[in-house]
């Protein structure tokens, strides 16, 4: 597909991915010379509702300016395609950092987290609930810091929540709140569910249920009680493994008390 028109004011254009409705660039800005992301909506690739959440989630992340977040640095429009123009990360994502069945030294684990909670609390207090938390969509700088990226399941904190479960439910299932593995829209508290499920996953080297199937997943997220994860990691903190059990927790009320204390309990 060409993009010839949308890519004008860039160069050294290089595809490093795609989905169904978007393909994602690496490029350089002539202006600028420095190199970015494009987040490109596919020409006519997309329904009117996924559209809407393209640009609905472009236009949320563009609000949040924190060293935790990925900024938008612009949205371009050219006949029915769209880019999401953002400062290029390269250490890529976090997701591809994380060895299989082995959690990472703690204190680069601890930073981590400390960088992930901080986001959070910037998402949140610009009105936002991010949706869609997990280790594909946190990037990591040349510093090594996590930036939390891909708003496309973003909502406004004010928005009226939808009365009925949805039929069809977007996310990770090794990242989803259970409330939301039901079909109901996410709130602040699920955010902090998606924090505990990555931590988890930080610290311990496995997910927090396991299985071959997104529904087989889902369906524990909902039923099934989290293991302990001191069980894979032994050398864990006390404090720290109860916070994320808490965070895990099927009702959302007791997460955001456990998320209050969690920046103490990282730092040691």
């Amino acid at each position: 597909m060409s993009y010839e028109a949308l890519f004008r004011s860039f160069t050294h254009i290089q595809p490093i991915g795609a989905g169904r409705i978007v393909e994602l660039f690496r490029a350089v800005d002539r202006l600028t010379g420095r190199a970015v992301f494009l987040k490109v909506l596919k020409s006519g690739a997309a329904d009117p509702a996924e559209r809407a959440r393209f640009f609905r989630g472009a236009e949320l992340q563009s609000r949040v300016r924190h060293p935790n977040v990925l900024p938008v640095s612009d949205l371009l429009t050219e006949a029915d395609a769209a880019a999401i123009v953002m400062p290029f990360v390269p250490g890529g994502a976090l997701q591809d950092a994380l060895p299989a069945g082995i959690g990472l030294a703690f204190p680069l684990a601890a930073a981590y987290g400390q960088d992930l909670c901080a986001g959070v609390r910037a998402i949140h207090a610009c009105g936002i609930v991010h949706g869609d938390l997990k280790p594909l969509n946190l990037l990591i700088s040349a510093e090594g810091r996590l930036k939390i990226s891909d708003f496309g399941e973003a909502r406004r904190i004010d928005e009226p929540l939808p009365a009925a479960p949805a039929a069809i439910v977007n996310g990770s299932p090794y990242y989803m709140p259970p409330e939301c593995a039901r079909g109901y829209a996410p709130v602040p508290a699920s955010d902090w569910y998606s924090v505990g499920a990555i931590l988890y996953r930080i610290f311990c080297g496995r997910t927090v249920f396991e299985g071959q199937d997104a529904g087989t997943v889902m369906r524990a997220q909902v039923n099934e009680t989290p293991p302990d994860p001191i069980r894979f990691r032994p050398d864990l903190p006390g404090q720290l493994a109860e916070s994320i059990l808490i965070l895990l927790s099927k009702d959302p009320a007791p997460r955001l008390k456990a998320a209050e204390r969690l920046d103490r309990i990282l730092a040691g």
